[in-house]
């Protein structure tokens, strides 16, 4: 048997530190994950979401008593062009 987690999936805009702040998109995209190996999840929004500066992906865990592990890129490293700033997790 597979475990299955649903998240919410949000895009917020960040203040000067990059902590986010308030939510860009009003509703959530749902990401259902399943199996215990590592693997890509896309995401899709119901309406287009447009940014232009600087925003944080918000994933909050929406199923009771199941633990979400996210593996993430190097945020020192300039190699993906991508850099994490702010993690914060409860």
């Amino acid at each position: 048997m597979l475990d299955i987690i649903r998240v919410n999936v949000y895009i917020y805009n960040v203040d000067d530190n990059n902590k986010p702040t308030t939510a860009i998109t009003s509703t959530p995209s749902t990401a259902i994950l399943s199996g215990g190996t590592l693997k890509r999840i896309n995401v899709f929004f119901v309406m287009s979401v447009s940014v232009s500066g600087n925003f944080a992906i918000v994933i909050e865990n929406n199923t009771s008593r199941k633990i979400l592990n996210i593996g993430f890129n190097n945020a020192t490293a300039t190699t993906y062009g991508e850099g994490l700033s702010y993690i914060y997790y409860n």
